[in-house]
């Protein structure tokens, strides 16, 4: 038995006599630790839970500076309507509404400082407060007359939710903002407010279909830059193997022109990331990633694999003597010959 190394790669190949040959050989990857991407230590969840933790603190401050301006509306607009105790009564409690939410979302958006990453229940925490300050805000600041506006603060809070936290918090702020309006119209009607449910519910089922929309919308551009992603960190790690499939689009947009692009390029970068520019045989990072792909072949079906390492000798004393140009030389015409000598599918 003989043990080849390869730095961190640990290959044990069996060598059986000419009986056991009869029967098969097997080749066994014992360790290939070399191989694994480097991302393979972190979950998708913590990367997740980490850009979340980024998101949450960016957003911070449009956060305050969107709840300060939506108030000072409010209260611009209350001033107009003259003094009175209704009015005392909804400047106050925009005021109380304000501080209540500026102190909740700075004590769930510092909570993941320390940590790095926000949970999915922390997010979760926070587009539901921003939820509750549009209703809060709609309840207190306008009649029942005016009470679509709370559904246009859900669709602005489902475009943060998608945009910078995914399907399944988009999700959930969907089915809260839709589940809330109603009870927003039943808590009008239990006042006995002046109030058409009729035409409400009408509105909430056109906002309900536009929010779907926006959803399904989201989910395909999503998966799509999610391939996009995925074949550039394949590229990262030297992998040229897959091209976008421009099929599967049914329709031309910037995604699409970016996997267009990915294409046109990906061939040029295989050669110039894979082959050394020298000899034209593969470099280190292509031999790597072709043995890596031979082995776990063999192991698969259970075939033979055959590795042959070569040493030119007294090399040393070409370049010492006649230097390195001639030394380049030499290592161009032992490429090409061992190009030329190769059989189809062999790996040079």
């Amino acid at each position: 038995m003989r043990v080849l190394r390869w730095h961190r790669t640990r290959l044990v190949v069996s060598y059986m006599s000419r009986q056991a040959r009869s029967k098969g050989s097997s080749v066994i990857l014992a360790e290939c630790d070399r191989f694994r991407p480097r991302s393979a230590s972190v979950s998708a969840e913590e990367r997740r839970d980490s850009a979340a933790g980024q998101a949450l603190k960016a957003q911070v401050l449009p956060r305050a500076l969107a709840a300060m301006l939506l108030v000072l509306g409010q209260l611009a607009l209350l001033g107009r309507v003259g003094p009175g105790p209704g009015v005392t009564h909804a400047g106050a409690g925009l005021l109380g509404l304000l501080g209540i939410y500026m102190v909740a979302v700075l004590t769930m958006s510092r909570w993941p400082k320390g940590r790095k990453r926000a949970p999915s229940s922390l997010v979760t925490a926070v587009l539901f407060a921003d939820l509750c300050f549009v209703y809060a805000l709609t309840v207190i600041s306008t009649t029942p007359h005016h009470y679509e506006r709370a559904l246009l603060g859900t669709i602005v809070v489902v475009h943060v939710a998608s945009f910078c936290f995914g399907r399944l918090q988009t999700r959930r702020v969907v089915i809260a903002g839709l589940l809330g309006y109603p009870l927003l119209i039943a808590s009008a009607v239990a006042r006995r407010l002046p109030i058409g449910v009729a035409d409400e519910l009408w509105t909430l089922a056109i906002c309900s279909a536009g929010l779907v929309f926006i959803v399904f919308q989201a989910d395909d551009i999503r998966r799509r830059l999610r391939v996009i992603v995925e074949l550039f960190e394949q590229a990262e790690q030297g992998d040229f193997s897959r091209e976008y499939d421009t099929g599967a689009d049914r329709r031309m947009d910037a995604i699409t022109r970016v996997g267009i692009a990915y294409n046109g390029v990906r061939t040029q970068l295989s050669s110039l990331v894979m082959t050394d520019s020298l000899t034209g045989c593969l470099n280190r990072r292509g031999f790597d990633q072709a043995l890596t792909r031979e082995v776990a072949r063999t192991a698969r079906g259970g075939g033979e694999l055959a590795l042959l390492a070569i040493d030119l000798d007294h090399f040393k004393t070409v370049n010492d003597t006649y230097g390195h140009p001639a030394g380049d030389v030499v290592l161009r015409c032992i490429g090409d010959l061992l190009l030329k000598s190769g059989r189809a599918g062999d790996i040079v």
